[in-house]
């Protein structure tokens, strides 16, 4: 039986220190998470490529129908839902945007372009971007990579959720 573990990390600490005149003030704190998911029955498909996206341009991704091919043998990907979505930008000088469709629910914490339901974020240049759901979203409508860029922008994407092979 195929099983599927990932394993995101963040851990961010920080110190601020301020001298002014007689007083010093200081802070410091740390943040840190670790989303994990080991349940195949939540998660049980990764999705990774490296893909360039031609200047000016938007590519739509069908969550439902995303090819794949390892080991010579070619098909399809189809994921019912998504629970990581991580996107890495890997121009040094201009940014992509994601534009998607998530139930209203489940959308909390997003940036919202103010249309109920969708939403809209950049991925700045030579950075990442990490979106997580325990409850995973339902593939409803395909994930929009977006470049406004007078160059094509070269990117990493990793999508983990629910859903079988097909077309193997």
């Amino acid at each position: 039986m195929a099983t599927l573990l990932t394993n995101a990390n963040l851990r961010l600490a920080w110190y601020w220190q301020d001298a002014t005149g007689l007083s010093e003030t200081t802070n410091q704190a740390k943040l840190a998470f670790n989303d994990v998911i080991a349940d195949v029955s939540v998660a049980n498909l990764v999705w990774q490529d490296t893909r360039t996206l031609a200047a000016q341009t938007i590519e739509m991704l069908d969550l439902s129908s995303l090819p794949i091919s390892a080991l010579g043998v070619s098909g399809t990907l189809s994921l019912s839902k998504v629970h990581q979505i991580f996107i890495r930008n890997n121009l040094t000088q201009e940014d992509l945007s994601i534009h998607g469709e998530i139930e209203a629910t489940l959308r909390v914490g997003l940036p919202n372009n103010q249309t109920a339901g969708h939403y809209a974020m950049a991925v700045g240049f030579d950075s990442h971007s990490y979106l997580y759901s325990r409850e995973g979203w339902l593939v409803a409508e395909p994930l929009g990579i977006a470049n406004a860029a007078d160059i094509a922008i070269p990117y990493d994407i990793v999508l983990v959720g629910q859903g079988a092979i097909v077309n193997a």
